[in-house]
């Protein structure tokens, strides 16, 4: 258990120091690049702990070979988990949307640059026969910068996509830690329902035991009467033969 306690702190410490994060990244400030990295970073970490918990209290929570104190153990852990994990994903969320509104303005600022210098390079070609001979446009640099934006949009796609993932597992969990639940539910009433069928079988017992006891006594009763009878009647035949 000492594994799905600790993954779901890590998680919980991970949801925390990501909404620390947040705040910085949130207007009125202005986050850097190394700031967005930091927190996409954090968002990395976080959902590599909740998968690897998630996929332990799954395989953990299906078990059917579980006593009572571990499915009472894994259910609360579960469910703990699951609270760290919306948590998470919430914080991560509104994270990723800033890194990719940080990715539109900076794609968007350097096709404005890009235009800016192609036009600033075409005023120095009439201005002076020269510049022709240098190119207009740096085609190499702006071929990376497209490139850089289109592979930032494709990590932050894929952080959103294990964002979803992590949802599933989320879910998943928090099924399963309420299945455990029942059960113990199912478990607990089971208990108290033989308990109930044990003192009134005992009750029946001591009842069946007392009328049992009650009919010796009222057998008993009869047979002495009957002797005393047979005894007397025997007495009263015999008397006057012996006279």
């Amino acid at each position: 258990m000492a594994r799905g306690t600790e993954g779901t702190e890590e998680l919980e410490a991970a949801a925390k120091e990501l909404e620390a994060s947040l705040v910085a990244l949130s207007p009125p400030n202005h986050p850097s690049k190394a700031q967005l990295k930091k927190a996409e970073a954090l968002a990395e970490k976080g959902q590599a702990i909740a998968q690897r918990t998630g996929q332990w209290l799954k395989k953990r929570l299906s078990d059917r070979n579980l006593d009572r104190g571990e499915r009472a153990e894994l259910e609360s852990i579960g469910r703990r988990f699951e609270a760290a994990g919306r948590r998470f994903e919430e914080v991560s969320r509104k994270v990723l949307g800033i890194c990719k509104q940080q990715a539109m303005a900076e794609a968007a600022a350097g096709e404005g640059g890009g235009g800016g210098g192609r036009e600033d390079e075409r005023v120095k070609a009439g201005q002076a026969m020269a510049s022709l001979e240098e190119p207009l446009l740096d085609e190499t640099h702006l071929q990376h910068s497209l490139e850089g934006v289109l592979e930032k949009n494709n990590e932050l796609r894929q952080l959103e996509s294990d964002l979803t993932d992590l949802h599933t597992l989320f879910k998943d969990v928090a099924t399963l830690a309420q299945m455990q639940q029942e059960s113990l539910d199912t478990i607990e009433t089971a208990v108290m329902e033989t308990g109930m069928r044990v003192v009134a079988g005992n009750q029946e017992l001591q009842k069946a035991s007392r009328t049992q006891k009650r009919a010796r006594q009222r057998m008993c009763c009869m047979v002495v009467t009957g002797s005393i009878a047979v005894i007397v009647l025997v007495s009263w035949i015999i008397g006057p033969l012996t006279n």
